[in-house]
């Protein structure tokens, strides 16, 4: 079972990353995103612990999403 959602079902919340993805040359390639409000509506944004300035831009053309996987929890024994 796939846990991609397609864009056309859900989009995640604004700010939020998520794994994201598009098709390109019969590829899928998927990177950590997140979904922006611009001025003129929302865009994608490759997210690399920041908003990169240079991706926030509508180029990406996003087909399917899924949350980040859980941080692990720290191991307090020791």
């Amino acid at each position: 079972m796939s846990n991609w959602i397609s864009v056309d079902d859900q989009l995640p919340e604004f700010s939020v990353p998520v794994f994201a993805g598009f098709y390109r040359d019969g590829e899928f390639i998927w990177w950590i995103f997140a979904r922006y409000d611009e001025d003129e509506g929302w865009c994608w944004a490759r997210y690399e612990g920041d908003l990169e300035s240079d991706a926030y831009a509508d180029e990406y053309e996003i087909t399917h999403w899924q949350p980040l996987l859980e941080e692990p929890k720290a191991d307090t024994e020791g």
